[in-house]
């Protein structure tokens, strides 16, 4: 697993985690796509037993609600960061955060290249 992807998230896994398109303009692309760095992708890979090869084309409902649960701890450290449009990123930080794991701990073991901005 290498590099960037973009993936979709449903308008039902959004509902579910409780976000709206509005509230996070700068990670949540057009079309409900959101990019994905590498680190995150070995994360949820792992966290929902996947191994070690490439996620699925078509993310399962319970990984789609994941990805919207860190939408809006994403979209603050996008704005801290400065990083807006093609380069807004969900960081593993943020899928930690949002799924209870501890954000440095999930850095360290997925070997974030590129870990959340800090405050």
């Amino acid at each position: 697993m290498a590099g960037q992807r973009d993936v979709s998230v449903s308008d039902a896994a959004l509902a579910e985690a409780g976000v709206s398109p509005d509230d996070v303009p700068i990670t949540l692309r057009p079309g409900a796509e959101v990019r994905l760095g590498a680190a995150v992708q070995r994360y949820l890979a792992e966290r929902f037993g996947f191994g070690d090869g490439p996620l699925p084309d078509m993310l399962p409902a319970e990984v789609q609600v994941a990805i919207a649960r860190a939408l809006p701890f994403a979209e603050e450290s996008n704005r801290r960061s400065g990083k807006v449009g093609m380069r807004a990123m969900i960081y593993t930080a943020d899928l930690a955060q949002a799924l209870g794991d501890s954000a440095e701990a999930m850095e360290l073991r997925y070997k974030a290249s590129a870990p959340r901005p800090k405050k």
